[in-house]
């Protein structure tokens, strides 16, 4: 991936991630939220992207799993939620998992669960890798609904707010 390419991506959720927190008391359990924005945001500045909603593995500091997704991935780890969404861009034909969310799903695995995420996994991740030693993003669109049956509630002025704020960003 292209070292400005990924500078820009890195300032955006950066960006973004400052702003839903000034927006909102806790940006954790937004992932709905940012994907969406995220996709949304990036198509308007020419990218190719991809609102994207499934598993996520975090492996913590001891080794174990931690996972946002079905029950079927239970035997693997420790369930932490139902799904997780978020934001792949299609660039010279790899795809770039973006995800800020992470920072906040960290926070709260560690301030509600006592769970300390390995060090390894960053707050936002860019990256043209879905499955390493660390964590693990498995696509799966049965888990759709859940995401929009979250996202359907919120103010569309809230979504446009943020949209507009990933593309000022990008200036």
């Amino acid at each position: 991936m292209y070292q400005e390419l990924k500078q820009l991506l890195e300032n955006i959720c950066n960006g973004y991630n400052s702003e839903l927190n000034e927006i909102s008391t806790s940006s954790s359990g937004s992932c709905y939220l940012t994907g969406h924005c995220l996709s949304i945001g990036l198509e308007k500045l020419g990218y190719k992207t991809k609102e994207t909603t499934g598993v996520l593995f975090l492996k913590d500091k001891v080794d174990k799993y931690h996972i946002y997704g079905q029950d079927k991935y239970q035997r693997n780890g420790n369930l932490v939620g139902n799904y997780h969404t978020w934001c792949v861009l299609e660039f010279d034909g790899e795809e770039i998992i973006i995800d800020p969310s992470l920072g906040s799903l960290k926070s709260y695995l560690k301030s509600n669960l006592k769970v300390k995420i390995h060090d390894k996994i960053p707050n936002c991740l860019i990256s043209n890798q879905n499955d390493t030693y660390y964590y693990r993003y498995i696509k799966d669109d049965k888990l759709i609904p859940q995401s929009k049956s979250f996202l359907n509630k919120i103010d569309p002025e809230l979504i446009n707010h943020l949209v507009n704020k990933i593309v000022e960003l990008s200036q």
